[in-house]
């Protein structure tokens, strides 16, 4: 889990001042015929987004002709369209009456600020939890640096991001994504150059959670180069093609302590990847998402025959539904689940559960590793209150001044099963069981896609505690 001392995290600290959330869509109720044809488009605010950009997300283009009666729904849509590309802090569509049935779009936007000179402070461990208690609040295992992200380059919702950074793990990153690259705005591109060293790594799983490997020297080093090609099918419909390039090394020691880390006891693996991911997301808005559902699909073959051979092939999906209740209440599920080959694989690859958002919630200190696993997630919240606050003239970015803060109440359920058809040892006892957890908590929202998580959780084998997370798009 990360967390970043940035310009975000003091703003939200002072007095704000409440105004009406414009970010929203408005229909003309005069409007008297079946259908309409929409005349032109006009786009205010974006001093730097082109305006290609933005009609790419919309449905409601000049010269089509809809039924009044859809009209509303498709204004909502291509609303939060325009507002996942997480360019703007809000975004309001109006309708103007041009002519017997014909209207014009009005789209009024605020855009954000792109330019982040961030400097890091984070934690290298799973999770806040991971890194509180299993770690004993070691500020040894704290990194820091400094990372510059360049958002929205050119006015073409490119992305520059270069990453300088020390401490527990020590990284130099570049990306760049390019989402267009040709007329059509379908196709695009993400070049990843990454490499780090570490001198303490975990390279066991023992009583169900992560074991650490300690010492004064790097005990094991990554680079990594990668290409990734999207092609933008529709609004809804992403697939992606990956192939990277990497070499990983390992102190002697580590090998020694678990051979299986490579397998062999070999000290250094060098490998392609391959993958294919297919995204359907109709959310309504991905950073925090209230209505809609996310249906998702990939493959990934680690190494291909070339440098080496093949170790791990995984297949993994996701369903999500999200639904409206109603007088602010709202339901979530998600269900995931993972399939790999072959049964014996290098451990620095064998996941499970515990990792990233594949998380049964009560066991946030825990590792559960699999060659499968099933994931269901459901939640049920209820929307305590939602407002746009507004900074004084005081705050001198403009983009800064406006400030989404919603906060929610929320009950969920979790229940997971991970299969492993390895001898794991008798401590791993949460594999090859349903395990489950359950418990209440608050959500808290505000701007540039930046949510805190306060839960009390309880799980399948008698434990409670309260857990904190951060999600940030940075």
């Amino acid at each position: 889990m990360r967390l970043y001392i940035s310009l975000i995290l003091f703003i939200v600290s002072f007095t704000l001042k409440a105004q009406k959330d414009t970010t929203s869509v408005t229909l003309d109720e005069s409007l008297n015929d079946s259908t309409v044809t929409i005349g032109k488009v006009f786009i205010v605010g974006n001093k730097k987004t082109k305006d290609i950009i933005i009609l790419r997300e919309m449905q409601l283009q000049p010269g089509k002709t809809i039924e009044v009666a859809q009209l509303k729904d498709l204004l909502t849509r291509d609303r939060n369209n325009i507002f996942n590309t997480s360019l703007f802090v809000t975004v309001e569509l109006r309708i103007i009456p041009a002519s017997q049935g014909e209207i014009d779009i009005l789209v009024q936007l605020k855009e954000r600020w792109y330019t982040f000179p961030t400097i890091v402070f984070e934690l290298a461990d799973r999770n806040f939890s991971e890194w509180w208690i299993n770690q004993g609040k070691s500020l040894e295992r704290v990194n820091y640096g400094v990372r510059l992200y360049q958002y929205n380059l050119r006015g073409m919702d490119e992305t520059l991001n270069l990453g300088l950074q020390f401490g527990y793990t020590r990284e130099f990153l570049v990306s760049y994504n390019i989402p267009y690259i040709n007329k059509g705005l379908k196709t695009g591109l993400e070049t990843v150059v990454f490499f780090n060293d570490n001198r303490n790594i975990p390279f066991a799983t023992q009583n169900n959670r992560q074991q650490f490997l300690d010492s004064e020297f790097k005990i094991k080093r990554e680079f990594r180069i990668s290409e990734t090609l999207r092609i933008r099918e529709s609004i809804q419909n992403t697939h992606s093609f990956r192939l990277a390039y990497q070499n990983i090394k390992i102190d002697d020691t580590v090998a020694l302590e678990n051979p299986d880390y490579f397998l062999n006891g070999d000290t250094e693996k060098q490998f392609l990847t391959m993958s294919y991911q297919f995204t359907r997301d109709l959310r309504d808005v991905t950073a925090y998402p209230l209505r809609g559902f996310l249906l998702g699909g990939s493959v990934t073959q680690f190494g291909t025959g070339i440098l080496s051979g093949a170790f791990q092939t995984a297949l993994q999906a996701e369903y999500a539904k999200y639904l409206d209740l109603g007088k602010g209440y709202y339901f979530s599920n998600r269900i995931s689940g993972k399939a790999s080959f072959p049964p014996k694989q290098p451990y620095f690859v064998f996941r499970g559960l515990g990792y990233s958002k594949e998380i049964i919630r009560g066991f946030e200190l825990n590792v559960i590793d699999g060659q499968h696993f099933i994931l269901n997630k459901s939640t049920f919240k209820k929307e305590l209150f939602t407002n746009l606050f507004k900074l004084g003239k005081w705050m001198p970015i403009e983009q800064f001044r406006t400030v989404p803060v919603a906060l929610y109440v929320k009950s969920y359920f979790d229940i997971g099963y991970v299969d492993n058809r390895i001898d794991y040892g008798p401590d791993n006892d949460l594999v090859n069981q349903i395990n489950f957890g359950y418990g209440m908590g608050f959500d808290l929202v505000t701007y540039y896609d930046f949510v805190m998580r306060f839960e009390y959780s309880f799980n399948s084998v008698g434990q409670s505690r309260f857990f904190f997370n951060i999600k940030t798009a940075l």
